[in-house]
């Protein structure tokens, strides 16, 4: 029991880890060739590994975590947002997660009404292969949504920045 409680947190820290760091890797990218592509890029290599769980032969196996994706979110709302609504569009990408929360509870609920042997040998997978549904959705949006009005005009004027994380700890410690 104890190292179920353990593993659970590490589980945590790891999230608390990797997020900043992916917010850092993914917002030099971001800077460097786009926020729309790095946008797509986080939403394949968190949706194409969730949907491949279902897939997995064991519950033991695990796929992985992106920490850029909701900077980008936010970003992107907010350089798309007009003057004099920043904050609330930029608040929309955070106060969507009890969206996903909802979902997931959902998804939950209803294969929690399977039989237990069901449940434990395929019934488990079915919300990772749903999620392919919210991928195909995800992608759309995205590819739809316009490249940054900041970015662009970024671009235009050739103002890029070799290394944008080190500009952001350097002018805004």
């Amino acid at each position: 029991p104890l190292t179920g409680v353990l593993a659970a947190f590490a589980t945590y820290a790891v999230g608390f880890i990797g997020r900043p760091l992916g917010g850092i890797v993914f917002g030099h990218f971001g800077d460097k060739i786009g926020r729309k592509t790095m946008l797509l890029t986080t939403l394949i290599m968190m949706g194409v590994p969730t949907v491949l769980i279902g897939l997995l032969p064991t519950y033991e196996s695990i796929g992985m975590a992106m920490g850029g994706e909701w900077g980008g979110a936010v970003l992107m709302a907010v350089e798309h947002a007009p003057e004099g609504g920043k904050g609330f569009w930029g608040s929309l990408p955070q106060a969507s997660a009890g969206g996903g929360l909802l979902l997931a509870s959902l998804a939950l609920g209803a294969v929690s009404l399977l039989p237990e042997a069901s449940l434990f040998s395929w019934g488990w997978r079915l919300p990772f292969l749903a999620s392919i549904l919210l991928l195909g959705v995800g992608w759309y949006i995205r590819v739809k949504v316009p490249e940054s009005p900041d970015f662009e005009k970024v671009k235009e004027q050739a103002q890029e920045i070799k290394v944008p994380a080190m500009q952001v700890f350097k002018n805004h410690p």
